[in-house]
């Protein structure tokens, strides 16, 4: 379990010395301690490996905050779109059920 705990805490102070420009720290710290995790971490390891300067760490920083952005933009076209089907279902069942036409209207403003 302190080995997740570590590993953890390795990746985190690796980024830290990254994004403050203590580039040969940070590669000092990951070739220390590389060895000890890597029977459990090694494909994360490697994906850190490839960030191993400070203009790597603000370049991903960037790409996680435009993913997210991209992913909350989907989660609210979802909801859009969920409201939308709820809108046709309202309208479909005030039609066939001969709802008046001021019924009908409420709905669509909705």
């Amino acid at each position: 379990e302190l080995m997740a705990v570590t590993f953890t805490l390795l990746v985190h102070t690796y980024c830290e010395l990254l994004e403050s420009g203590l580039e040969g720290t940070a590669c000092a710290l990951l070739a220390t301690y590389r060895p000890m995790h890597e029977p459990l971490y090694r494909s994360e390891l490697e994906d850190l490996q490839k960030c191993r300067t400070t203009a790597d760490i603000v370049a991903l920083n960037a790409n996680v905050t435009a993913n997210t952005e991209s992913l909350l933009q989907i989660k609210n076209v979802r909801t859009q779109i969920a409201v939308a089907r709820k809108k046709r279902v309202d309208l479909t069942s005030c039609s066939s059920s001969g709802a008046s036409s001021d019924q009908m209207r409420a709905v669509k403003e909705v």
